[in-house]
């Protein structure tokens, strides 16, 4: 029994090692990534949600929450089949903490900043250098039509999130 204490210390001792490095290494990208995300968090509107895109979803994810009908995208009581419902299937998470825009134009934002981390990772790996992830970051992060889709609820940032996961997927796999 002592033996396995001893080598179950030694994992969380090497893991608490692998977090350090991992922290050291890619500090300024971690900084960056965090000032961003206090940027966006706070510029995340709170307000009533602003064009048709934003309601249609927002509609979308109340009326499945409310009904439990998870088939398909339901629209004052009709069926919307031009959209799949996945994305309102991710809008029921922050459903159950409450109903307000901003919760529902939150995982637009955290989406959006996983694609900016994967920008830095495939630049920093890629191009074996440190200050051109750090560049692509802020590229992306300062281009407006970035900055204007992380806060408002749309379903840009999330495909683009798992395109890149399953392109990056592909790319380690050869």
């Amino acid at each position: 029994m002592v033996r396995i204490n001893r080598e179950i210390y030694f994992l969380s001792q090497k893991s608490k090692v692998k977090v350090i490095d991992f922290i050291k290494k890619h500090a300024v990208g971690l900084l960056v990534l965090l000032f961003s995300s206090v940027f966006f968090f706070l510029s995340i509107k709170t307000g009533l949600l602003d064009d048709w895109d934003e309601c249609m979803y927002a509609g979308f994810a109340r009326n499945m929450h409310s009904s439990a009908y998870f088939a398909a995208n339901m629209w004052s009581d009709g069926v919307f089949l031009d959209k799949l419902p996945f994305y309102t299937y991710l809008l029921q998470i922050p459903l159950y903490f409450g109903d307000s825009e901003w919760l529902l134009r939150l995982p637009s934002l955290l989406f959006g900043l996983g694609v900016v981390w994967m920008i830095y990772w495939y630049a920093h790996e890629h191009m074996s250098h440190r200050t051109v992830g750090v560049l692509a970051m802020l590229i992306f992060l300062v281009a407006p039509i970035n900055s204007m889709f992380l806060t408002r609820m749309s379903t840009d940032p999330g495909f683009v999130f798992f395109i890149l996961c399953s392109v990056f997927t592909y790319k380690k796999s050869y």
